[in-house]
């Protein structure tokens, strides 16, 4: 099943952004806040969107109560139509990027570890965008992890969030 879901991930992050024409153009900074399904203990997030002509950066810096994590994911991103009585517009956005963390104190089932962990993940995400200068929305990150924080070192989650954001 794990490896199904990761080959439909690949396989959409490979041919979805030659496949819809309707891509979306961003050009506005955007700085909020990512509330995470507290996953690797973190339950909060920095988030930023940084505009790429059609594309975009998506950082996190995230904290919580484990430790420190970021990371970078480059988004294609696709309208899919007009919001809330014709006003505002919804996006959607597939992307492929990387998240480093180090940890203090996170249990594992038979004791507490702390460490470094790198992870290769992937980010689907649904976006509400307002005719005012706010964002909402909701993503899924599949992910594999390498480090300490995972049993024998290597392994696989699904994080998933919500995020606001302002657009500047």
């Amino acid at each position: 099943m794990r490896k199904n879901l990761l080959l439909l991930a690949l396989s959409l992050l490979v041919f979805l952004p030659f496949t819809n024409s309707a891509t979306a153009q961003t050009d506005n900074f955007e700085l909020g806040v990512r509330f995470d399904g507290v996953y690797r203990g973190h339950a909060a997030a920095l988030d930023a969107m940084i505009p790429l002509g059609e594309n975009r950066l998506h950082g996190n810096l995230s904290f919580g109560g484990w430790g420190l994590g970021a990371s970078l994911i480059h988004d294609w991103q696709y309208t899919f139509g007009n919001g809330v009585n014709g006003m505002g517009e919804w996006l959607w956005y597939p992307g492929i990027g990387a998240g480093i963390g180090i940890w203090d104190d996170y249990y594992r089932g038979d004791g507490y570890y702390g460490g470094f962990g790198v992870s290769f993940l992937a980010e689907f995400g649904l976006e509400y965008q307002f005719e005012f200068p706010m964002s909402i929305g909701v993503d899924v990150r599949p992910a594999i992890g390498f480090g300490d924080f995972i049993h024998d070192g290597f392994g696989f989650y699904i994080g998933h969030g919500v995020n606001v954001r302002y657009r500047f």
